[in-house]
């Protein structure tokens, strides 16, 4: 490998280096992995072309996304739901059944994600004619924006509740407020 540039890992890969280290590669499908920094520094900066959305991530449910402010994709749900940390920066439509916030946002597979975290958002939006609940799991505490009310949110015949994590951890407080929320 050379001290800094372009060498050929694999006949079907090509890497990249500095300083006689590895730090990344591109294979013959056009996948580009970039390695972790070995101190302080960003892992990944993508610049874009101005005016267009020339970069995009994807999540570890194979969603893909343009990158920066775009909109906020929907999570859409028929039944009763649980929100996750994938949730985080979206909008779930719930149509029956109702949301309950957990202090343990999910599982899935090896991985474990015991709590949110400040900073945390999503919305909630009742796509339906009936009441729609937000259920504060065991450890949640809800306040209602603007007041020092707590406890659980209904979230009326179409409304929408923004719901920010304002202390995470494994007692999380959430600030739930919006069009439609009492």
């Amino acid at each position: 490998m050379p001290a800094n540039g372009i060498y050929l890992p694999s006949a079907n890969a090509l890497g990249f280096s500095t300083n006689t280290t590895a730090r990344g590669s591109i294979s013959s499908t056009g996948a580009w992995s970039i390695n972790t920094p070995s101190s302080g520094s960003v892992a990944l900066t993508v610049t874009g072309v101005a005016g267009t959305h020339s970069a995009r991530i994807t999540d570890n449910n194979a969603s893909t996304y343009d990158v920066g402010y775009l909109g906020i994709p929907q999570n859409s749900q028929t039944s009763a739901y649980a929100p996750t940390l994938q949730d985080r920066g979206k909008h779930i439509s719930i149509t029956t059944g109702g949301v309950t916030i957990n202090s343990n946002p999910f599982t899935y597979g090896s991985v474990s994600a015991t709590t949110w975290t400040a900073g945390d958002t999503f919305l909630v939006v009742n796509n339906s004619g009936s009441n729609q609940t937000i259920t504060a799991g065991a450890s949640v505490t809800f306040r209602l924006g603007g007041t020092a009310t707590t406890g659980n949110r209904t979230v009326a015949q179409y409304g929408v509740a923004s719901c920010l994590c304002i202390v995470g951890g494994s007692t999380p407080t959430f600030i739930i407020a919006g069009t439609g929320v009492t």
